[in-house]
């Protein structure tokens, strides 16, 4: 699908905090099987929102770019204690994005089922203050990661974020990180 402007759909049923405590508790005592379905019941249809999605193509799966994001991931701490296999087998969960220069890739306040895996480029992260005046309070380059919270929690985004170069992302979905954890329990309970 290289060059191919995907089309996104939005949601807003998100598992509750109590649920995803119940279902990350639940997996953290070994036990896969009680944990989904408190993800199956409530998991809504996944993929990036973004304000600008002309400037959003879909240009694969993360597999396209599995050794890059292995010798990457080091440097991110939720998935520090992946080896090269298990980076290999995420990647095949992951699809692959390129945004234009000035794209909004995360807003604030909205909700979210994704976290974000920057790859080439780098993203201006925004915050409001109290006159909501937007105030860049980091730059994350390849290698961080974006959204993660809000994938896990189903809180709205605590931040906006916005493409200052060409970016290259890879977007892990929640209704990935729930297949990653019926297909491949050791790989899921790694990255939880």
């Amino acid at each position: 699908a290289k060059g191919v402007n995907h089309s996104l759909r939005r949601t807003s049923r998100i598992p509750s905090r109590k649920a995803l405590a119940a279902a990350t508790r639940d997996l953290f005592r070994g036990s896969i099987a009680a944990a989904l379905p408190y993800f199956e019941e409530k998991m809504p249809e996944t993929g990036p929102e973004h304000a600008d999605q002309d400037s959003l193509v879909l240009i694969g799966d993360g597999t396209m770019m599995a050794d890059e994001i292995a010798d990457m991931v080091s440097r991110t701490p939720l998935f520090a204690d992946l080896d090269k296999q298990d980076i290999h087998d995420l990647a095949s969960y992951l699809l692959l994005y390129r945004a234009k220069k000035g794209t909004v890739i995360l807003r604030e306040g909205e909700l979210g089922d994704y976290m974000l895996l920057v790859i080439h480029g780098n993203v201006d992260v925004y915050k409001s203050d109290k006159v909501h005046k937007q105030k860049r309070i980091d730059t994350v380059s390849p290698g961080m990661t974006v959204g993660e919270m809000a994938m896990v929690d189903g809180e709205p985004r605590f931040a906006t974020c916005v493409a200052t170069d060409p970016v290259t992302l890879a977007c892990l979905s929640r209704e990935g990180l729930v297949r990653i954890i019926d297909e491949k329990p050791r790989l899921g309970s790694k990255i939880l």
